[in-house]
């Protein structure tokens, strides 16, 4: 089977990490072709076998800033021609026996839910479209036309594939997706464990110039404001001087200058400069750098399509703290990790207190993680997707 795989995205992250895992991990001699858009292309180092290809695409990306507004506009011709565009490449590099839509929220890339609807028009017999984040209420001035697309997407997929029970539910509740008519199946993302990964390769401790007595807290991802960055700084503040003095947190992922700038301000006014480093994105495997944190901490204030960072710090027997939103508690309960309010700064200084007060209860924590994540393999997830691809096409009654 040939399967052509659209993915178009504005920034990195989980969506072209699982695309990776999925690929790689998939269990038949099934060729896979995928298209990425030129801005953000996927990594040609995916192409570790002859059966996966990647070809890039000139994006139209309705995101694209600077284009919002026009696009607002004229999101039906913005459709027309992306799917002219789509059937084009895909009858190119074609013929295509199934098609995979890799949105990332939803409606997320429209110029992806063109191509969906290119691989309909063109006769494609399979075709399946994989959320990764939340579904966003349509906007109120085009509120009529998104509707329109949302039904007929409903005839231009034949099923849809989101990483979370909560991600799953936004679809349904907020953009009206009929799972009776067009199955939403839940399959959770894969996380890799490598044991051949030596983080001797890469030495946190050397970045951030501490010894081995400092206990580092790592925090991951991009500076958005959502994700909590200031709340865990803020509740840094509220630690004992004993437990303070000796720690340091790291704050891993890429950001704008100006973010940057203002947690630098709130550490400043928190009394914990000293104690804040802020690293930018390290071009390391996440594994490499996880298992060298003594603790990491998700603090995201609202949403989580699924929390990969979490998952990857349970497989790699990392301490976890994490805030109760979207999916989290869907694979990590408080049998496997410290979880807690969003937005509450007390209750991330007091998570990170018994983390240092109560030993045994981070054992046997971290014991439970690692259990957990055996279920959370790029195989399984890969298998159960080419699963739901295969059934595409079925009587969904």
């Amino acid at each position: 089977m040939r399967i052509a795989v659209w993915v178009e995205t504005e920034v990195w992250g989980g969506v072209d990490d699982h695309l990776r895992m999925m690929s790689q991990n998939w269990n038949s001699n099934d060729e896979i072709c995928i298209f990425s858009n030129r801005e953000f292309p996927i990594s040609s180092d995916m192409e570790l076998s002859h059966l996966i290809s990647i070809k890039t695409v000139n994006s139209r990306l309705i995101g694209k800033k600077g284009r919002r507004w026009i696009e607002s506009f004229v999101l039906p011709l913005h459709i027309l021609t992306s799917t002219k565009k789509a059937k084009k490449i895909l009858n190119r590099y074609g013929p295509f026996d199934a098609f995979i839509a890799d949105n990332g929220g939803y409606p997320g890339s429209w110029s992806t839910i063109a191509a969906l609807r290119a691989a309909y028009r063109i006769g494609i017999k399979k075709r399946l479209l994989i959320v990764h984040h939340q579904a966003i209420s349509p906007r109120v001035f085009r509120q009529s036309i998104e509707l329109v697309i949302d039904r007929k997407i409903q005839n231009w997929a034949q099923r849809v594939v989101t990483v979370s029970q909560a991600t799953r539910k936004t679809l349904i509740e907020r953009r009206g997706f009929d799972s009776q008519r067009l199955p939403v199946s839940v399959i959770w993302c894969g996380v890799e464990f490598d044991q051949s990964i030596k983080s001797d390769d890469f030495n946190l401790r050397s970045q951030l110039s501490v010894g081995g007595d400092t206990t580092i807290i790592g925090i991951m991802g991009r500076l958005d404001e959502h994700k909590g960055h200031a709340d865990v700084i803020r509740a840094m503040a509220l630690l004992p001087v004993e437990i303070k003095k000796n720690l340091v947190l790291a704050v891993i992922g890429g950001s704008e200058t100006s973010q940057i700038s203002r947690l630098t301000k709130i550490a400043e006014n928190a009394g914990v400069s000293d104690q804040v480093q802020f690293l930018g994105y390290l071009n390391h495997p996440a594994q490499a750098i996880i298992e060298q944190l003594d603790l990491l901490i998700s603090a995201t204030q609202d949403f989580e399509g699924f929390g990969l960072t979490v998952a990857e710090a349970m497989a790699c027997e990392t301490p976890v703290i994490a805030t109760d939103v979207g999916a989290i508690t869907e694979f990590c309960n408080s049998d496997m990790a410290r979880i807690i309010n969003p937005g509450n700064v007390d209750a991330i200084s007091e998570a990170i207190i018994d983390y240092f007060d109560n030993e045994a209860k981070t054992s046997l924590l971290v014991s439970n993680a690692k259990l957990q994540s055996l279920l959370l393999t790029p195989k399984l997830m890969a298998d159960r997707i080419k699963r739901e691809l295969d059934r595409c096409g079925e009587n969904n009654l």
